[in-house]
């Protein structure tokens, strides 16, 4: 029985191995040539000014909990396929 996970154990290793390897190679073989107009902080291509961890406002809070409520609706409202067969 633990032989038919074989294929599920090798599967999860090679794409362990790969992305591994997408992650550090570029890190090792890239080319390093940081300047200081490179290494600075920007936002959006804009210097950034002032405190960034500014309080959002109430609306912005209301206006994500209902796009998800209205999310969960429209997948609510979708019949699954298995009663579109019969």
């Amino acid at each position: 029985m633990p032989i038919d996970y074989l294929p599920i154990l090798i599967l999860v290793i090679v794409t362990t191995a790969f992305a591994c390897l997408a992650l550090f190679v570029p890190t090792l073989l890239g080319p390093r040539n940081p300047t200081e107009r490179k290494l600075l902080r920007y936002e959006s291509g804009k210097i950034p000014f002032g405190n960034t961890r500014r309080r959002f406002p109430v609306e912005y809070y209301l206006t994500a909990m209902l796009f998800i409520v209205l999310d969960i609706a429209v997948i609510l409202c979708i019949p699954g396929r298995r009663y579109l067969e019969a």
